[in-house]
């Protein structure tokens, strides 16, 4: 036994002794290499290649090219210093390996992969960079073997410095997206996995923060008539009865856009209140049926002026993904706004680089698209529009202002329909030299703020055309409409001391006019009104008082808060009545406050319920559970995300 005991502890020293000199001498042989690395170029990547401007709080990856005369490979850290040099992250390999430049070019995305041509090609960072401040950054740097382990022949040339870029704030985007229903339909809502992915595609996609894109569940919108006709008055019918009040919830509650959810289209979608004069950029109607996950991104991206390669846009039909999120970059993919099939992405110039150009009427080559039987043709195109970049419109947050909301419907027989309520609300203003002109056939009207003495104060102008531009669906081609209505919203920098508000054509003639009354109406939430317990599916008599010191006729839109007021959901928009019946079987468990404005025509009041009534969780299913509990996971897990997703739909 102790012969034994002894040879065991001879090999333990012998061990001990020999792998650190085989350490040495490795040291030693990669010492005596004779080469250098150095750096060719570094670029941020958020969602294209070359980008003009980095967003704030948006995943971002360097992109570093290193070039290695060695003959064979060596490690060397990355060190990025980002963020106006205020941030610093060193790359040293996926866990448990170090970072290894071979031989010649060398591609790798820090933080993370892939990293070409590194074994492995991928691997999980531990987050992603993202900027913090805004201006132009000129202290991006990359940084070769920063604590100087590598012995090269050149040990100058390590560091590389990016040229400045611009770092901007992108605004907060709120998108409420709503189901109706028509007489004998079916109660119904929108599934949560296809707006996850909806959404998911468009922060990939859109210069926004993951913070500034917002999607609100609206309830069920139910009409109590349906829109009639079809063709162009089927178009036109759904735009006035539908999306047209819904807009108006929409911005008197502060979202950017609005998408609508219907049976009534079989598939694809419409920016229904785009390529008219005056625009209504709010609603997108999309089918309940097909949805492809780019279908919200496309649509939403018309009324960000964003065209058809094959008609109106450049004719960009393919674009380099590059996918922070999935650590998937350099593939060639249709753009989204085509309509070649999945996978998709977004082109550069309509990302961040094409200007800003008015189309006006006139005939227009489009290119066509022979990948899907496109021809080319010349058309001439009769409405007024603009074409621009993402970039240009997304990182632009202008303050907001009192403004009144002015609504109404101009008729093809001259006359005006003020068949809504003005509401005052916060608002960024329309500025007129902002609203597109130019349409063929288009008018010119006056919206006057006059005093007590009936002298104008304010005059913002504007142009009206019944001719505009409609996609055919069984041609998927852009053609001329004429309608005999024409909806418009403005938001209107409220002037102090206005008493009359009249609209007025170019010959002077009062279309219509609304009085603007010293007293502001009252309204009290009288249920419910706090304390309240209901179930989900439960029918909830929303009720209230409402008075007015002129005598004026109230309306009334209402809204409900399921997270302590932050965000307001509409559900009804200008109602005569003072009760409303909720049918709750749509809605999540959780405490809501109710919110109801009364406007007089044009002044405001509104009350909030004193304190939340309680939808209690109730029991759900296995699947339904842990789809909620990975929604509210960090992005480090998408991909479980999105296959639970499926499986969950």
């Amino acid at each position: 036994m102790k012969k034994k005991k002894l040879s065991f502890i001879i090999i333990g020293i012998l061990l001990i002794t020999i792998v650190p000199i085989e350490n040495e001498q490795a040291i030693s042989t990669t010492k005596t290499l004779t080469g250098d690395i150095y750096i060719d170029s570094i670029e941020p990547i958020q969602v294209i290649d070359d980008a003009d401007t980095l967003v704030t709080n948006k995943a971002t990856v360097v992109r570093v090219i290193v070039q290695s005369t060695f003959t064979e490979e060596v490690i060397s850290p990355i060190k990025i210093t980002y963020d106006f040099g205020t941030k610093t992250f060193i790359e040293d390999g996926v866990i448990g390996n170090p970072l290894v430049i071979a031989p010649g070019t060398n591609t790798i995305y820090v933080p993370g992969g892939p990293a070409i041509p590194g074994i492995p090609t991928k691997w999980n960072p531990n987050g992603f960079l993202k900027w913090t401040n805004t201006g132009y950054d000129g202290l991006l740097e990359a940084e070769l073997d920063p604590d100087n382990n590598l012995e090269e022949t050149d040990e100058t040339n390590n560091e590389k410095l990016h040229s400045p870029i611009r770092v901007a704030n992108s605004p907060m985007v709120k998108v409420l997206y709503v189901p109706v229903a028509f007489p004998g339909d079916e109660d119904w809502t929108v599934s949560s996995t296809t707006i996850y992915k909806q959404k998911k595609f468009m922060l990939e996609t859109y210069p926004l923060a993951e913070t500034d894109l917002n999607f609100h569940q609206g309830p069920l919108w139910r009409f109590s008539v349906s829109p009639s006709g079809l063709g162009d008055v089927f178009t036109n019918s759904l735009f006035e009865l539908v999306a047209y009040p819904i807009a108006c919830s929409s911005r008197i509650m502060g979202y950017n856009r609005v998408l609508i959810f219907t049976d009534l289209l079989l598939g694809g979608g419409v920016a229904i209140g785009i390529l008219r004069t005056p625009e209504i950029r709010e609603p997108v109607v999309i089918s309940r049926y097909s949805i492809d996950d780019d279908l919200v991104a496309h649509e939403l991206g018309h009324t960000y002026y964003l065209w058809h390669p094959h008609d109106l846009g450049p004719a960009v039909f393919t674009a380099e993904s590059y996918n922070v999120e999935e650590q998937e970059y350099g593939e060639t993919m249709n753009t989204f706004m085509s309509y070649r099939n999945a996978p998709t992405w977004i082109d550069k110039g309509r990302y961040d680089n094409n200007p800003k150009m008015q189309l006006l009427p006139g005939t227009y080559h489009y290119p066509g698209d022979p990948e899907i039987g496109y021809d080319p043709k010349d058309v001439y195109f009769s409405a007024s529009t603009w074409s621009w970049n993402l970039m240009d419109q997304l990182t632009e947050d202008p303050p907001t202002y009192s403004c009144i909301m002015v609504n109404g419907l101009l008729r093809d027989d001259g006359t005006v329909t003020l068949n809504h309520s003005w509401y005052k609300i916060e608002a960024v203003p329309d500025v007129p030299q902002q609203i597109i002109g130019g349409t063929q056939n288009e008018e010119q009207y006056f919206i006057l703020f006059l005093n007590d003495n009936q002298q104008i104060i304010s005059t913002f102008p504007f142009k009206a055309s019944f001719n505009y531009v409609t996609h055919n669906d069984k041609t998927d081609e852009l053609e001329d409409a004429v309608t005999d209505t024409v909806p418009f919203i403005f938001n209107i920098q409220e002037i102090e001391g206005t008493r009359n508000i009249q609209i007025q054509n170019a010959d002077g003639l009062v279309l219509a006019e609304r009085e603007v009354t010293h007293n502001s109406p009252t309204v009290q939430v009288t249920h419910p009104n706090g304390g309240e317990e209901f179930k989900v599916g439960d029918i909830i008599n929303i009720e209230w008082d409402g008075h007015d010191q002129d005598q004026d006729t109230l309306r009334y839109t209402l809204a409900f808060s399921n997270d302590s007021g932050e965000n307001w959901i509409p559900m009804a928009f200008d109602i005569k009545e003072t009760s409303f019946v909720w049918n709750t079987f749509d809605q999540s468990e959780g405490e809501y406050l109710i919110k109801v404005i009364a406007s007089d025509g044009v002044n405001v009041g509104e009350d909030i319920s004193d304190g939340s009534f309680t939808l209690p969780r109730t029991k759900v299913s296995f699947s339904s559970f842990w789809f909620r509990f990975l929604e509210r996971l960090p992005n480090i897990l998408p991909r479980i995300r999105y296959l639970l997703g499926l499986v969950y739909s």
